[in-house]
């Protein structure tokens, strides 16, 4: 398993933040793994310049270290991100008999997504695209004209069509604000298919807006439920273990928490941090596995390893969204999700916040899979940017105990941290793979007024933290006990943290923090922080 640290360089690191990266950092350390370190900058009017140096300069003072000699900036992706909508761009609603024969070869084991690859419409090559994309500069400044070029009206050469998995929205933000209502009270607007349904029912009207270059978002169509039956178990290049070594265990009834995330609209950015409230109530089909991807029918489906298991009805939780925005620059749940194919990402650690966003992009990868995309990380097995052996110049654990010494970065066995079946899994009875990763979401970490931490909060940032003399190990000592990896906020190092850690006692008890000065646990350094 491979994991990642994923900072946005808007800003210098809090200690939520920090709080998040060390959970990620010895889920990885803990099993001996590889953690890889990639800068989403993506969203470019909120970076910074500077920050991300800063960011590296913090983690390696914190201890928290990682494997790539250089980190991946997606700002310098571009190309693959381009080959991405390539790959969708190639995916339509078709019957299953169509799937297995064009899905990777893992997949083409298994049948019934309801997408194929539109073989019957004059179209590029995937090895076409890759091409394309391998000669573009790897910084483009302005993708939307290289966009355009590869899709000529925003989708396909001979027009969008209402198969497509890709469509193009000319929504407004308050167009989809007036046709929508709050999904299940936690304020998350899902979109209501108003472009969808124009392409279906006046397909010329959508080629005549998009030929006299009216400005267009590209949303990804979610399964409707009349092509449920179809859809019905796939699974996309899970390697499945021997039975024997374990079992298919199925998931059992119980409450999934359902978060949103703010909702990606037309032209506008997308709020990846955003809290948008509390808990609803769904609850999944008991008993029922799960094919290797956790994409059954119109369902997403995966086992946190804080939160347990979660279901998603895509089209009535998620609803259609954007993966390229109206100003050309990509999406952040496409982007996401190709970097973390490429990198051979298999154990994702974020903010509860994200819990809806992984169904979301639980469904972009099995779009992107179906459509022929080819991750990086398969030329070596390993992830983009980690060498075959850890580098020895890049910073390391100090101590002896860490398991990353010891086994040079490879476990001798998978430990109780991720039990197949149990925790963290996308689908019981696979390993994650980075078609289907492990996932933990986290509570999210608040200020004494019960608002979510934000980097504008300076006097927690680590500059005026470490300003003050603040020492890393009272930084990482308190987020430990954040975690329940520790029953006090003493100062200890993160090598320390590596030998016991587990995601057990934060799995039985996971209210969100609130950073109280006046709480009796808080540390008089942090408390002279919050207080200033």
């Amino acid at each position: 398993m491979t994991g990642r640290f994923a900072p946005t360089p808007s800003g210098r690191m809090h200690i939520g933040n920090v709080y998040a990266m060390l959970a990620a950092w010895l889920s990885a350390r803990s099993r001996g793994e590889h953690m890889l370190l990639r800068i989403e900058d993506v969203d470019k009017p909120r970076v910074i310049a500077g920050a991300d140096q800063l960011m590296m300069d913090d983690l390696r003072w914190l201890g928290l270290d990682w494997d790539n000699a250089e980190p991946l900036y997606q700002s310098r992706n571009t190309e693959r991100y381009i080959y991405a909508l390539e790959c969708l761009r190639s995916v339509q609603w078709g019957d299953a008999s169509d799937v297995a024969a064009r899905l990777p070869a893992d997949a083409a084991r298994t049948s019934g997504s309801g997408l194929h690859d539109s073989c019957k419409r004059p179209q590029r090559d995937m090895h076409d695209a890759e091409d394309v994309s391998q000669n573009l500069p790897r910084n483009t400044d302005d993708v939307s004209h290289i966009v355009s070029q590869l899709l000529p009206d925003g989708v396909c050469a001979e027009g969008p069509q209402a198969s497509d998995v890709l469509y193009p929205c000319f929504c407004s933000r308050a167009d989809i604000r007036a046709a929508s209502a709050p999904n299940e009270g936690d304020g998350f607007m899902v979109y209501p298919g108003t472009c969808r349904r124009l392409l279906r029912e006046h397909p010329d009207e959508v080629r005549e807006r998009l030929a006299r270059g009216d400005r267009h978002s590209l949303r990804i169509a979610m399964p409707e439920k009349k092509l449920a039956p179809m859809m019905h178990g796939i699974a996309l290049s899970a390697p499945a273990k021997p039975a024997a070594a374990m079992p298919v265990m199925p998931m059992t009834a119980g409450d999934v928490p359902a978060t949103g995330i703010a909702a990606a609209t037309a032209g506008g950015p997308v709020d990846r941090e955003a809290d948008c409230g509390g808990f609803g109530g769904n609850r999944h089909d008991e008993g029922q596995p799960l094919g290797g991807d956790g994409i059954r029918g119109v369902t997403a489906m995966f086992d946190d390893a804080v939160y347990g298991p979660q279901t998603y009805d895509l089209p009535h939780d998620i609803g259609d969204s954007v993966i390229r925005r109206a100003d050309g620059l990509f999406g952040y749940q496409l982007v996401v999700v190709v970097d973390d194919l490429d990198m051979g990402v298999d154990d994702i650690v974020r903010g509860r916040d994200l819990l809806r966003s992984t169904a979301l992009q639980m469904w972009i990868r099995h779009c992107l899979l179906a459509g022929g995309f080819k991750p990086e990380w398969n030329a070596n097995g390993r992830g983009l940017g980690a060498s075959s052996a850890p580098d020895e110049n890049s910073p390391r654990c100090e101590t002896a105990t860490c398991p990353i010494h010891a086994n040079d970065g490879i476990p001798a066995a998978m430990s109780s941290v991720f039990r197949p079946g149990t925790l963290g899994m996308a689908s019981a009875g696979h390993w994650p793979s980075p078609s289907a990763p492990a996932y933990v979401h986290l509570p999210l970490i608040d200020n004494a007024a019960g608002r979510r931490l934000a980097k504008r909060e300076r006097s927690l940032d680590m500059g005026a933290l470490r300003a003050r003399g603040v020492d890393p190990e009272q930084i990482i000592g308190y987020c430990a006990w954040l975690l329940r990896v520790r029953p006090t906020p003493e100062p200890c190092t993160a090598a320390e943290l590596v030998p016991d850690f587990s995601w057990a006692p934060l799995r039985a008890t996971h209210p969100d923090r609130a950073l109280d000065p006046t709480d009796s646990a808080t540390p008089a350094w942090l408390a002279e922080a919050l207080s200033a």
